[in-house]
């Protein structure tokens, strides 16, 4: 992806979807055209790699993230920005307007996260609605300090995630061990809360491993 220096930026006030388009479309505060153009030619002089693959440096990664979303063309995400559709991009993509809360400045007044715009298949490839996630999903979910249950079970009944904590010894085996009054320190593990209201250590069988029916207790 080409990447345009601060240089050729600087007198773009919408430089985000300046960095999008790889060019300066807001037309506020620019200098003239050709003045952009030549900043810009001299940028990629300087980086002759810019664009070009770099998979000697570049790493796989996966990402978690919980988002909100909904449906939206890229035509009616740019109008709620008050953006033009470059004349290179079709307005009537689907896709969801989609809006980050677990970090970001805020980007415009109608949300209180960041927000922006994603092509639909690269979405739904990424992301699946929290009432029919995997099991790899719900731990993402509760390492983030969510209860989750599965569709499957009874209500009420849900699993959350108990941090490594020291408590005080209880069992004659353990005051063999660690010796009377003192702290015991246990590691973090999955709890899950049952249908009779009794809390005990989660151990996932197979069925629960491979489930997709797993959800977001609100």
């Amino acid at each position: 992806m080409t990447v345009l220096t601060d240089t050729a930026l600087w007198h773009c006030a919408h430089q985000r979807r300046c960095l999008e388009l790889n060019r300066c479309v807001c037309g506020h505060d620019r200098r003239r055209d050709e003045d952009f153009d030549a900043q810009l030619r001299r940028a990629m002089e300087k980086h002759p790699n810019v664009g070009q693959p770099k998979e000697q440096t570049m790493k796989r990664h996966i990402g978690t993230k919980i988002v909100n979303a909904m449906p939206m063309t890229r035509g009616e995400y740019n109008e709620a920005r008050g953006w033009t559709v470059p004349a290179n991009e079709d307005p009537a993509d689907a896709g969801y307007i989609v809006e980050y809360t677990d970090g970001g400045v805020p980007n415009t007044p109608t949300f209180a996260g960041y927000v922006s715009w994603s092509p639909k298949e690269q979405f739904e490839n990424a992301y699946r609605e929290t009432s029919g996630m995997s099991f790899g999903l719900a731990v993402e979910a509760i390492k983030k300090g969510m209860r989750v249950t599965r569709e499957a079970w009874p209500r009420g009944v849900f699993v959350y995630h108990v941090p490594s904590a020291s408590y005080p010894v209880q069992t004659g085996a353990a005051k063999a061990h660690f010796g009377e009054g003192s702290m015991v320190p246990y590691m973090a593990y999955l709890a899950i809360k049952r249908a009779d209201d009794q809390v005990c250590m989660f151990a996932p069988g197979v069925d629960s491993i491979l489930a997709d029916d797993w959800q977001i207790v609100d």
